[in-house]
């Protein structure tokens, strides 16, 4: 954020990457890392290229390559010493909190004369080479600075970065230098983005002193932890939900470890699909809703969990579009509100190769009348494969 890596990153890291990775390195691969500390590239490329190099070669090369970099080529982002100088003067308590190691973030601190700014400084090293998109390093910022992390603003211009921040619980804002924010759907994870550091510090902190966000918070299930927003358009409880993970986590082991594909039907946030799709490495969703504000806290969730490769969410539309005629499913999950289409809705999907259908009623009295009548209409479907609860 501090220093325009961007440009200078996108040449020399990519060639360097490339050359490690047998010329398969793409561009997606290179804004993929970015905010990510070292200890995490060299994983994913031990994962997905099956790198030979020891961990130990491997920071040395590209030790090599960042020294260059940080002490000849990056510069500072325009605007810098302004917000810097801005935030010092209302006397606010300021953080840097980088996936650099701290030999380059003193590199940086020192060549610029920074480091009057900075009351912490934290690197990726300090948290065990936790990097972003882990929330780890902001709350240990957090706690250092002695505040609550809703008391926190970040200023972040990777997507793993806004979405650590997210994660944390604490006020994001995207710098968006030069289109930095490859993936501009990352910008809707945060809650204001510029391109300008002076109309940052001039909108944000000629106003605010104390940005909260109550409406997102971290979920610990069986010790997974998924984050979620909350919105008050969108149902925020979960009892039925919870009694569904709990018969779910029992029966998907029984599936085996074959690919499964599994449809959500009323999402609502996306509770149930992100809950499955972290404790489960072999199943991807669709997870659709006819509430629009439903579909957009639902796709931001799946961002917030970097889940966008595993949760394909639909909608708002006609529930019987959102289904392609070609599509098949190993299991059906289905919450009907008190709506006319949902007996018909039901049918057709029990009709359906999908072995296991469960479905629970949150519609009072109509919604049992409906399950009821589903029971009855379609006893050959579902009796023989499914689960029906109420």
């Amino acid at each position: 954020v501090l220093i325009n890596t961007e440009s200078v990153l996108n040449e020399d890291e990519f060639v360097f990457l490339n050359k490690l990775t047998q010329n398969t390195w793409t561009k997606k691969d290179q804004r993929n890392i970015r905010g990510m500390s070292l200890e995490g590239v060299y994983r994913l490329l031990q994962q997905l290229f099956d790198l030979k190099l020891s961990k130990k070669a491997f920071l040395d090369k590209y030790d090599q390559l960042l020294n260059k970099i940080y002490r000849d080529r990056v510069q500072l982002n325009p605007g810098v010493l302004h917000i810097l100088n801005d935030i010092h003067q209302k006397k606010l308590k300021i953080a840097l909190a980088s996936s650099t190691s701290h030999k380059f973030i003193n590199v940086i601190l020192k060549r610029f004369n920074l480091n009057q700014y900075f009351k912490i400084v934290l690197s990726a090293d300090d948290i065990r080479g936790k990097g972003k998109p882990d929330p780890a390093i902001f709350f240990e910022t957090a706690r250092k600075l002695d505040v609550r992390p809703n008391e926190c603003v970040v200023i972040e211009d990777s997507k793993n970065g806004i979405i650590a921040a997210k994660k944390a619980g604490m006020f994001c804002i995207a710098y968006d230098q030069d289109g930095s924010i490859e993936q501009y759907k990352y910008n809707s994870l945060a809650d204001y983005s510029s391109k300008d550091f002076e109309e940052i510090s001039k909108s944000i902190f000629g106003k605010l002193s104390c940005p909260t966000n109550p409406l997102n918070y971290p979920v610990k299930i069986n010790q997974d932890n998924i984050y979620l927003f909350l919105s008050d358009y969108v149902n925020k409880s979960d009892y039925y939900s919870d009694f569904l993970l709990s018969e779910l986590y029992k029966l998907i082991p029984k599936l085996g470890d074959k690919p499964l594909r599994l449809l959500e039907i009323g999402t609502g946030r996306g509770y149930l699909s992100i809950a499955l799709a972290t404790r489960f490495n072999n199943i991807k969703v669709i997870a659709s809703d006819i509430d629009p504000h439903s579909i957009a806290l639902a796709h931001t969730n799946v961002l917030l969990n970097n889940l966008e490769n595993r949760i394909k969410v639909r909608g708002p539309a006609n529930l019987f579009g959102m289904i392609e005629s070609n599509e098949k499913f190993d299991l059906i999950l289905t919450a009907p509100p008190q709506m006319p289409t949902t007996q018909k809705i039901l049918l057709k999907l029990a009709r359906s190769t999908a072995p296991y259908h469960i479905t629970t009623s949150v519609g009072g009295k109509d919604g049992q009348r409906i399950i009821r009548k589903l029971i009855t209409k379609a006893p050959s479907f579902l009796k023989p494969r499914g689960i029906l609860a109420f």
